[in-house]
């Protein structure tokens, strides 16, 4: 408890200091060229360097508003799920951005609401525009792959387009060891494992926006293919014998959008409409010689899912106060066959039964909601809102189930300037994340040894949060942001004993955290110019009692510390840029029937070396995992299951090679 207070105590009493500034407001302009020393090539290059900014590129929660990012085109929130906001911005060429502007405060009501921070990219009218990139990338083990990314924008009579195409064919190695253990802590046996891994990528995506006085519509596509095959070998030291799997996984997604708005009386009325389709299939080839017989196992797994939303609000703005209001309608739908089967070494073949393996799941969901903002002098603003969901999920095949489920999701939101160089906010609201149907169905995973029942069971994990923020602009170029939160998390999702009797995830009951986020950009021109320090650091400390074990302890997946430090210096001079980036070692736990996994990571290093003093275009010199990257995993197996000690332990090393890659970016 008193490393929770600590953390929060830190946060908080910062929000007192008031430290010396010289220029900033609520709503700030950087032009582009205030981006040119850093040589972005697309927007999301731009707003990755907004001082004292952190990209949110959207979350997996229940509808469009919640989920969609803090960054706006030209004022508009994106609308799209495949690819998200990562695809729209890298879809805008440099050249094609007027300014950004960035506005810290109350976000109650339209298109930036439930955003404390928000970046408007304004575009510009060009005829044609684009950026090319093409890297070749090299790792210490001899592996060579290339990548190619173009985007194209230009304007085809009244409509200005955007289109981006990409290909990657990735090829890595990773080695590990595997270390079995006793009760005792003597080791039993080891492994070495080789795994090299293919992921091959196309992609192409589109929009096309026109304005026609203060009408305008927006049409947004993407369609694309990715292929992953993992293969890997797992041979046992000083043994006859060893384990095989390869695996293909092939995902193809198609997705298309509209979103069009007009005035209508006093009002502006707005409509999204969006439709999305993805194909998943996986085939699994699995073998085992144990130095006299060999066994196999062949995994078939193949998803169709089906979305589509609708959304229309209202949106009235007056001096003082802004009110919208609307309603959403989505309709969900997946269908899962999985097909498990297993030749023993006396070639006797057998199918595995999983807790639903075969299911199809429909939801229908419908949400209303409110909202208003008051905005009053000496820079205090306040904003209210409701919503009310309602929707029912059906699941079919070999689990069935019919559930309807209601949530209310107030919000509140209490924003403070006090001066133009320092704003405070006060949140608070409740979040209903998104069920992932995947969980409906039944997994097995060959090279952790883990298979999991489906559990059509399964409620919307949610969570009330009451968060207090600080802005602080130091400069042009620096900039702080502290965060602290509180949570009350409800119907959390663990891993337990279903109805079934199999390991599924399940809704556990309740739980709680304190987390904290800083957010730093500080500009060192005083003493070393054109340098930029950027670091982030979050952590989140959760409590729920297991419902296995009767104890309290953090939730499953939960990483901290996540912390990154970045220095780069751009000589605009001696047109040569480079910079160092460390991911700091974090820890990250999961807790399954029968097993804790504990993974660790080391720091991992990157950097860059970028020349743009050549006519054609820059060219960048770039590494990742500096040194090679080091990572662990500690299992810990338990019988019958957590409630009893622990019997067994296997502690995985695994390292993934120094990775150099050569960037060519030019314009045209």
């Amino acid at each position: 408890m008193s490393r929770k207070l600590n953390v929060v105590s830190y946060l908080l009493l910062s929000s007192l200091l008031v430290p010396s500034f010289s220029v900033a407001a609520q709503e700030q302009d950087f032009p582009a060229v205030f981006f040119v020393d850093f040589a972005p090539q697309h927007a999301l290059d731009v707003v990755q360097n907004i001082p004292g900014f952190r990209v949110d590129l959207g979350k997996d929660v229940r509808g469009l508003a919640g989920g969609a990012g803090n960054v706006l085109v030209d004022g508009i929130r994106v609308s799209a799920k495949s690819g998200g906001l990562e695809e729209v911005l890298k879809r805008i060429p440099f050249a094609q951005i007027e300014k950004v502007v960035v506005v810290r405060g109350n976000q109650g009501v339209g298109d930036a609401s439930s955003q404390s921070i928000i970046a408007n990219i304004i575009r510009k009218k060009v005829e044609t525009t684009g950026q090319l990139s093409l890297s070749v990338h090299h790792d210490a083990g001899g592996k060579t792959y290339p990548q190619a990314e173009v985007s194209y924008a230009s304007q085809i009579g009244d409509w200005q387009s955007n289109a981006k195409f990409d290909v990657l064919l990735q090829d890595n190695v990773q080695k590990s060891r595997y270390t079995q253990l006793d009760m005792n802590f003597d080791e039993t046996s080891s492994e070495k494992e080789d795994k090299s891994t293919a992921l091959n990528e196309i992609f192409a995506s589109a929009d096309l926006s026109k304005q026609q006085g203060d009408e305008s519509l927006q049409l947004t596509m993407r369609a694309g293919k990715s292929q992953y095959r993992p293969a890997l070998t797992r041979q046992h030291v000083g043994e006859d014998s060893q384990f095989k799997n390869d695996r293909n996984s092939i995902y193809h997604t198609a997705e298309v959008g509209a979103d069009w708005r007009r005035p209508f009386t006093n009002w502006q009325w707005r409509t999204i409409g969006l439709a999305a389709f993805t194909h998943w299939t996986i085939d699994r080839s699995s073998s085992e010689f144990n130095g006299i017989a060999k066994s196999s196992e062949q995994y078939d797994f193949q998803r169709n899912k089906w979305e589509s939303i609708i959304r229309n609000s209202w949106l009235k703005t007056e001096k003082e106060r802004a009110i919208e209001f609307g309603f959403e309608v989505a309709y969900n739908h997946i269908n899962v066959n999985t097909n498990y089967v297993k030749t023993d070494a006396q070639g006797q073949t057998s199918r595995v039964i999983l807790p639903a393996a075969n299911v199809e799941v429909s939801e229908l969901r419908g949400d209303a909601f409110y909202s208003t903002q008051w905005q009053w002098q000496g820079g205090l603003s306040m904003s209210l809102g409701l919503a009310a969901e309602y929707s029912k999920i059906t699941a079919e095949g070999d689990s069935e189930s019919d559930e309807d489920y209601q949530f209310i999701k107030p919000s509140f939101n209490l924003s403070k300037q006090w001066h133009k160089h320092w704003q405070s906010q006060l949140t608070i609201d409740r979040t209903v994340n998104q069920l992932d149907f995947k969980l409906y169905a039944a997994q097995s995973n060959a090279d952790t040894n883990r298979d999991h029942g489906g559990n059509t069971q399964l409620n919307p994990d949610s969570f009330y949060q009451l968060a207090i923020a600080n802005d602080y602009q130091f400069t042009e170029q620096s900039a702080l942001r502290l965060t602290a939160y509180y949570r009350w998390y409800q119907d959390v999702l663990e891993h337990q004993l279903s109805a079934s009797g199999a390991s599924s995830l399940v809704n556990s009951g309740d739980a709680s955290a304190i987390g904290g986020k800083i957010v730093l950009t500080y500009s060192t021109d005083a003493y070393l110019p054109g340098g930029l320090l950027s670091a982030t650091w979050q952590t989140q400390t959760s409590s729920h009692d297991d419902l296995l074990t009767g104890k309290s302890r953090r939730l499953t997946g939960e990483t901290y510390p996540e912390a990154e430090i970045s220095f780069r210096q751009d000589l605009a001079s001696n047109n040569i840029a480079w910079g160092v980036t460390a991911l700091l070692e974090d820890k990250t736990r999961y807790y399954y029937v029968d097993e804790v996994s504990t993974q660790n990571t080391d720091i991992n290093w990157l950097g860059f070396v970028e020349y743009r003093g050549w006519r054609y275009g820059n060219l960048k010199l770039s590494f990742e995992r500096l040194g090679d990257y080091h990572s662990d995993e500690n299992r810990a197996f338990y019988l019958p299951d957590r409630t009893g000690e622990a019997h067994a332990y296997t502690h995985i090393k695994k390292v993934e090679q120094t990775l150099a890659s050569l960037t060519f970016n030019t314009s045209f």
